[in-house]
């Protein structure tokens, strides 16, 4: 296991792939600081580090995509089959290429907070929320990455061909969008609505209890899957700082995204003992 993660961290150290994925993060996290800080010259607003701390979840999630279909994807074309007549097990192999990806995945924030943070401090004044905060923000994050990550694998897993496989994913993520919006669509359903009533030939407005919104279970539910789906999850925290969220708010999202992450893991190591390798 431990030769396994060392080949596959070093083979993701040279991928040209990943290298341009960093340096994208890098100077995004430069440009995000420099705009805002020229909104708040030109509108004369108050912003702080705080607005582009969350930046980066979206942006990695998205091109760990690209990257672990690249990365897992290689390997069904004959690399796996030359690990297992080594002696390597097929669960140390899909947990090998997980855990870089998610490395990876680590690689890619750092390389946005770095740059964000720094100029953050020069030009905006730095943070206005303590460390221990924007450190549950971070733990939420990453936690919301090992899911992505552990989903992607599975897809991969799945159809063991990068190209099918990378197709297969944004698919996913684009259906998990568009599911994700509809349920924030429901959630802001106003509870009271403006109706008209006539009495005596007048017509005349009363707000009543809105027949459309969720209540009970439903809600409950709702709201449920607002904060487990990955789509909706990453938007949450891209403004946790902004929107002053509570640590235990994150951690409890961060729970959802590790259970997530476990599942996904499960399943792709199932699927992965059943694959046919041929």
């Amino acid at each position: 296991m431990r030769n396994l993660l060392r080949a596959n961290v070093n083979r993701c150290k040279h991928d040209l792939v990943f290298v341009v994925c960093v340096l994208s993060l890098f100077i995004f996290g430069m440009i995000s600081v420099v705009t805002l800080y020229q909104d708040k010259v030109n509108l004369l607003n108050e912003s702080t580090a705080d607005k582009v701390f969350g930046a980066f979840v979206i942006p990695v999630c998205i091109l760990l995509n690209l990257m672990c279909c690249l990365f897992w994807g290689e390997e069904f074309d004959g690399t796996i089959r030359n690990k297992l007549s080594v002696g390597h097990t097929r669960t140390h192999i899909y947990a090998a290429q997980l855990l870089a990806c998610f490395g990876a995945g680590i690689i890619l924030s750092i390389a946005y907070l770095i740059p964000a943070s720094a100029l953050g401090c020069m030009l905006l004044g730095g943070f206005e929320t303590n460390f221990s905060l924007l450190l549950c923000y971070y733990i939420s994050s990453l936690s919301l990455v090992l899911a992505c990550v552990s989903i992607y694998c599975v897809l991969i897993t799945l159809v063991g061909k990068k190209g099918l496989g990378t197709a297969l994913s944004f698919l996913v993520i684009l259906l998990t969008i568009w599911i994700g919006r509809q349920v924030q669509n429901l959630l802001t359903i106003p509870q009271k609505t403006f109706h008209p009533f006539v009495e005596n030939g007048e017509v005349t407005y009363a707000y009543i209890d809105n027949p459309l919104y969720p209540t009970g279970r439903k809600r409950r539910m709702l709201e449920w899957i607002n904060e487990y789906l990955p789509s909706n999850q990453s938007w949450q925290i891209t403004f946790f700082p902004q929107n002053a969220v509570s640590c235990e708010h994150a951690l409890k999202l961060a729970a959802f995204s590790l259970s997530l992450a476990a599942i996904m893991f499960v399943i792709g190591i199932l699927v992965f003992q059943k694959k046919d390798l041929r």
